[in-house]
């Protein structure tokens, strides 16, 4: 099996893993320096309470298996 390593994973890194995962059989080894993906378009909603911040920044672990869920 190839693998294939992704480096950051914002939007643009989920929809790689994303198509990679559909099209192809890979092993995903993701880097990050962070361990949640932060929504910044809904930011301000949280920032004034009209929002929880649980609901714009997701564990990056969850992510994926959610999208390995979702995708088998």
């Amino acid at each position: 099996m190839k693998k294939v390593v992704v480096i950051g994973c914002g939007s643009a890194g989920l929809n790689v893993i994303k198509v990679l995962r559909q099209h192809m059989s890979v092993e995903v080894v993701v880097i990050d320096k962070k361990n949640y993906n932060l929504f910044q378009s809904l930011l301000y909603q949280a920032a004034t309470g009209e929002l929880d911040p649980g609901h714009i920044a997701s564990p990056i672990r969850s992510l994926m298996s959610n999208l390995k869920t979702k995708l088998n």
